[in-house]
């Protein structure tokens, strides 16, 4: 029954625009079941990356340097921050480092690299698969393991929900993003029928 309700709660998350840190808590008892753990985490990425990348396509290339202002990231900015953050946290769980990926830069020089449209949506594409096979090559005892992050003793499965729920915001933003410059981004349900699909 454990299981059931955090396949619920992961499916909240892939659909909220923010999800709650708390749900991280209630995602990481020991008895939490990692291999549906992985498996719900694995399908939320996949979901999060085909609208991502859709939205990148989806939002016109002269648009990429717009902001909306109060210090907000600019459409190029978000998507390479949402990049960045897919190629460098793999790391606090002990993945190898992806090839060709300069690890020593900083995240702001790397948001601020290109607002290059195609060079844009591939980073985000590479990315998006360099960090689904980092977790897909988790098992069951490395999603338990204890790690620190942030200056803190945590698990991998902690990590891997903290990292769900901030790309859920990201995503979120986005979708703001997308629809004001006149994308409508495809809804989660449409994205699962496609993968179902393939």
């Amino acid at each position: 029954m454990k299981n059931v309700y955090l396949g619920l709660l992961l499916a909240a998350l892939i659909t909220a625009t923010g999800a709650p840190r708390a749900f991280a808590q209630s995602a990481t008892a020991k008895d939490s079941g990692s291999s549906e753990f992985k498996t719900a985490t694995l399908s939320g990425m996949q979901v999060m990356g085909k609208r991502a990348v859709a939205m990148a396509n989806g939002i016109p290339a002269g648009d990429y340097m717009w902001s909306p202002g109060n210090n907000g990231r600019t459409i190029a900015n978000l998507f390479l921050h949402l990049a960045f953050s897919l190629w460098t946290r793999p790391a606090q769980f002990g993945a190898t480092p992806p090839a060709g990926f300069d690890m020593s830069q900083k995240a702001d020089a790397y948001e601020n690299s290109t607002t290059d449209k195609a060079k844009v949506v591939d980073q985000l594409s590479m990315a998006f698969a360099y960090a689904q096979s980092a977790v897909q090559n988790l098992s069951d005892a490395d999603l338990r393991k204890h790690v620190e992050a942030g200056g803190r003793d945590t698990t991998v499965e902690t990590v891997l929900a903290l990292w769900q729920a901030d790309n859920s915001e990201h995503i979120g933003q986005l979708m703001v993003y997308s629809r004001l410059h006149g994308f409508a981004p495809p809804t989660p349900g449409d994205v699962a029928k496609q993968i179902a699909a393939q």
